[in-house]
C-alpha cells in the first residue's frame, strides 16, 4: 500500500504540516501583539499587582461618571437660577426739557432671558429729579412706555435671548 500510495501520503503530510505551520506562525503574530499590550499596560507596575490596578482604574471611571452626573445636575440648576437673573440691558439717556444742559435724564431697561424685568427712568430738572420704575413682562409693560423706555427695551435685546439691537450713541450720529 505504501509503494503504491507513498507519494500521495507524503504529499497530504506535507500540506498537513504547511497547515500547521501556517497556524502556528498566525497563532505567533497574535500572541507578540497581545504580549506587547500587556506589556504596555504593566509598565511601571510590578508583576502581582495588575488586577488591583485594573480594580483601581475601574474604580476611577465610576467615580468620574459619577462626577459627571453631578456636574450635568448643578449645571441644570444654574441654567434654572441664570434664566431669571438680568442678561439684558440697555440704557439710553436724552434730555427732555430743553432748559437743562447735557443728557442727563435715562431710562435703563434691566431683563431676563424671557424679557422679564424692569425699566427704570429718571428725569433731571434744575429743580428736582424724578426716578419711575415699570415692570416688564416678555419685552412689554401694562403701562404706557416713553418712546426712550421703549427704546431701551429695545437696546436690551430681550425677550426671548434675541440678540441685542445695537442704536448708535449720539456721538456716533452721522452729523452731514
Amino acid at each position: 500500500m505504501f509503494a503504491r500510495y507513498g507519494l500521495y501520503l507524503w504529499l497530504g503530510t506535507a500540506a498537513v504540516v504547511l497547515i500547521l505551520l501556517a497556524w502556528l506562525i498566525v497563532l505567533q503574530r497574535r500572541l507578540g501583539q497581545v504580549l506587547a499590550h500587556y506589556h504596555r499596560l504593566t509598565t511601571g507596575v510590578s508583576l502581582g499587582t495588575l488586577p488591583r490596578v485594573l480594580d483601581e482604574h475601574v474604580a476611577a471611571v465610576r467615580e468620574a461618571t459619577g462626577t459627571v452626573a453631578e456636574l450635568s445636575g448643578r449645571t441644570e440648576a444654574l441654567e434654572q437660577t441664570l434664566r431669571g437673573a438680568v442678561q439684558h440691558v440697555g440704557l439710553v439717556r436724552y434730555n427732555p426739557f430743553g432748559d437743562t444742559g447735557g443728557d442727563l435724564s435715562f431710562s435703563l431697561a434691566l431683563l431676563n432671558a424671557a424679557g422679564d424685568g424692569v425699566v427704570v427712568s429718571s428725569l433731571y430738572a434744575r429743580e428736582r429729579t424724578r426716578v419711575y420704575a415699570k415692570p416688564v413682562s416678555n419685552g412689554r409693560s401694562t403701562y404706557h412706555l416713553s418712546d426712550e423706555e421703549e427704546q431701551a427695551i429695545l437696546i436690551a435685546g430681550a425677550p426671548g435671548g434675541e440678540p441685542a439691537l445695537r442704536l448708535p450713541a449720539a456721538e456716533e450720529v452721522p452729523t452731514s
